[in-house]
């Protein structure tokens, strides 16, 4: 491979090429090849998963909202905010937000359960930490304990669900982290962050100095992808301390939300896209991740998840928890030989 050609791959893996906002047209690069993680392929790296599996599948559920009072006045405020402010746009998103509340049924877990219990399928749910002045509020962490209690006693995940503007302030990482674990009673390990939000100069530092072990927030909001050409789990490297971080990054491939209201996709539209992600992802050996809003699970949304999941099945998907494929990543040191492949063979020597 020419020198052009590994200064891009390692530019695209460090992030340089797509660093911060998510709603940017992407033109720069292919964001449904994993190149990087084609070169790792093509020089010998090829994780095993268990049971013979082919490929591992995380599905994951961020819980923005939750059936409590709080939530429909919350909505009601910053619809008629917006539209004060000529915001049209953000405030019809935010009207059918309000209608969408009035069926309570789609503000609780329970359908979504159901279809994960049917299918004996495990995942993890992301739950926010706020206090009562915090703009995002819309729950009490505290109040939520026995549905907390419940998905652990299933058998799901429990990680944080950071706000908005956690990502750029260790500070507000740790004092979420608190408050979560003071109602959990152990610190969490995942981390994503609200609305993909995130700085790639000092997030990941701010995570690893939190304890965390994973982070998930590095992904597109307007496409499904790869965001820098990884399909496999991997520690970021920081040019400033010239080390691998403490910390594994687990990129987001595919959000809901994305197909009707970014790609403007019916169904079938949104089957075939899914599923050619899937099938690379397979090529890889790599590690596909979804996000399934539990609030929108309605629907095409919903049965689309089911025709993935078929389809996952059919081809051999390891389908298990973020904690559960980071604590496997870790013990089989998939990390290590990613680090000393890309020191090796795309790290520039100076």
């Amino acid at each position: 491979m020419s020198k052009k050609n590994t200064h891009h791959l390692w530019n695209l893996f460090l992030n340089n090429i797509y660093p911060d906002k998510q709603y940017r047209p992407v033109s720069l690069y292919d964001i449904q090849t994993p190149e990087v993680s084609e070169f790792l392929l093509i020089n010998g790296f090829r994780p095993k998963y268990p049971g013979g599996r082919r490929f591992a599948v995380l599905i994951s559920h961020d819980v923005d909202f939750l059936n409590q009072p709080f939530s429909y006045w919350s909505i009601s405020k910053k619809t008629i905010k917006n539209a004060l402010h000529l915001k049209w746009k953000r405030s019809y998103n935010l009207f059918k937000d309000l209608v969408a509340y009035t069926n309570r049924n789609s503000y609780e877990l329970n359908r979504l359960l159901d279809f994960l219990s049917e299918r004996e399928l495990k995942s993890t749910f992301y739950f926010l930490a706020l206090d009562k002045h915090d703009s995002e509020f819309q729950y009490q962490i505290e109040e939520q304990e026995a549905t907390l209690q419940r998905l652990l006693d299933n058998g799901y995940e429990i990680g944080l669900h950071g706000s908005q503007n956690a990502c750029y302030s260790y500070d507000r990482i740790a004092k979420e982290r608190d408050k979560i674990n003071s109602v959990l009673g152990f610190r969490p390990k995942g981390y994503r962050n609200h609305l993909l939000n995130f700085d790639v100069f000092n997030t990941w530092k701010y995570l690893e100095k939190a304890g965390f072990l994973y982070d998930t927030s590095l992904g597109f909001n307007n496409n499904i992808g790869f965001r820098n050409g990884m399909a496999y789990p991997y520690n970021p490297y920081c040019e400033l301390d010239k080390r691998f971080l403490e910390i594994l990054e687990i990129p987001l491939n595919i959000m809901d939300v994305v197909f009707t209201k970014q790609l403007k996709y019916n169904i079938n539209d949104s089957y075939k896209a899914a599923i050619k992600l899937i099938d690379t992802v397979i090529k890889q050996g790599g590690v596909l991740t979804l996000l399934w809003h539990h609030n929108l699970f309605t629907g095409d949304k919903k049965k689309l998840l089911g025709l993935l999941f078929e389809y996952i099945e059919y081809h051999g998907g390891w389908v298990t928890t973020y904690q559960e494929l980071t604590s496997y990543w870790l013990r089989n040191n998939f990390n290590k030989k990613v680090n000393d492949m890309i020191n090796t063979l795309l790290k520039p020597d100076c």
